[in-house]
């Protein structure tokens, strides 16, 4: 999967440019994605998405 599908996949969970970190875990188990790869890809995108709610402290 490359990084502009797994944007897509971010991009539905997002709401007022925030990502929950539940959600990224989601997406990861769900898919196959390294989580840090979630958060570089939030980091870098176009559009920053800010990753709230961390379970561990890693965003």
């Amino acid at each position: 999967m490359d990084e502009k599908q797994i944007m897509k996949l971010i991009q539905e969970y997002v709401e007022d440019g925030e990502l929950s970190c539940g959600d990224a875990h989601k997406i990861s188990e769900a898919n196959g994605i390294a989580l840090p790869l979630i958060g570089r890809i939030c980091n870098e995108s176009d559009v920053k998405i800010k990753i709230t709610k961390c379970l561990l402290g890693c965003f």
